[in-house]
């Protein structure tokens, strides 16, 4: 197989495959796919059968992204060949972030030929943006509370857009962020400091916008984020002092009221299974979960 890794000169070819997909989960975009192409283990594609494929190695396993394809006449040969291919290797061919319309997709064509099960880990927070912008009810009421400790505390706050001179700042932010994580008892703190490096460092050549919260000289956090589809935001990282009261909440609150205002649901990424991320973006009360599956041919 020709198998490339994901640098970012492929940015072009991959937004030309995305852009006819109805992209619901936030690995269905060059960005993301991008930043995290290391995470777990590396990240690889090639265009087969007219559509592109995306390999990915999580714990000494082949995962396919499917086949991305306006056309559902290349995708399906393209998984075919993907079929053929495993087969060829000796190994099982897995599927991973299949939403429930791609799911629907891989049984028509190959009913009862893949086994699917639900991964909850990977499900997608989505929200509506006008909710989390007012943070309106009693829902939200601890937000607000929150929110208003750090704008008493800090009252010469502001979000800045990210703009290549704070970049370094955002970078220095990051190194601190790392030191203070125990990496020995959750080693994707690494990832996840690798993944965001790399999107500060390119930064100016991604689709992104970002935004830096800051009062005088300090900062307390910083985000990117960019479209997903016609009404979609996609936060792709979020960052702020979680030892500083109202400072999470303030960044997400106004990077989406100064710059995401005019979509209407806000996809905030998944959980990844953690407890305390769980509980983080359950808070917010998302209006729904963008589910994904993993997929395993069973068939003959």
């Amino acid at each position: 197989m020709n198998l490339k890794p994901i640098s970012l000169r492929d940015k072009e070819l991959f937004n030309e495959y995305l852009s006819g997909c109805p992209n619901k989960t936030a690995l269905y975009n060059f960005t993301s796919l991008f930043i995290w192409k290391d995470w777990g283990g590396g990240s690889s594609w090639q265009v087969a059968e007219g559509a592109l494929c995306v390999y990915k190695r999580i714990q000494e396993r082949v995962y396919n992204l499917p086949p991305i394809s306006a056309d559902e006449n290349k995708a399906a040969a393209a998984v075919e060949f993907l079929l053929e291919q495993s087969q060829k290797d000796g190994r099982p061919l897995l599927f991973y972030e299949v939403t429930e319309e791609l799911l629907a997709f891989f049984r028509k064509h190959w009913p009862e030929k893949f086994a699917a099960k639900e991964h909850r880990n990977g499900s997608n927070y989505i929200y509506r943006t006008a909710d989390l912008i007012n943070l309106s009810g009693k829902a939200y009421a601890a937000k607000r509370n929150h929110i208003n400790s750090f704008v008493r505390e800090h009252p010469q706050h502001a979000l800045l857009p990210l703009t290549p001179d704070l970049i370094p700042q955002c970078r220095d932010y990051m190194r601190e962020w790392l030191d203070s994580r125990d990496k020995e008892k959750n080693p994707t703190f690494f990832s996840e400091y690798a993944g965001t490096m790399l999107a500060l460092d390119n930064f100016s050549e991604l689709d992104c916008r970002g935004a830096c919260l800051v009062s005088g000289r300090e900062m307390f956090g910083f985000t990117v984020g960019e479209t997903l589809n016609k009404d979609t935001a996609l936060i792709h990282i979020e960052k702020a002092t979680a030892t500083v009261n109202g400072a999470y909440p303030l960044v997400n609150q106004l990077f989406l009221r100064q710059f995401w205002r005019e979509y209407p649901f806000v996809n905030r990424c998944e959980d990844l299974g953690d407890p305390g991320l769980r509980k983080a973006k359950l808070s917010y009360h998302p209006c729904r979960l963008e589910t994904v599956y993993h997929l395993r041919f069973n068939g003959e």
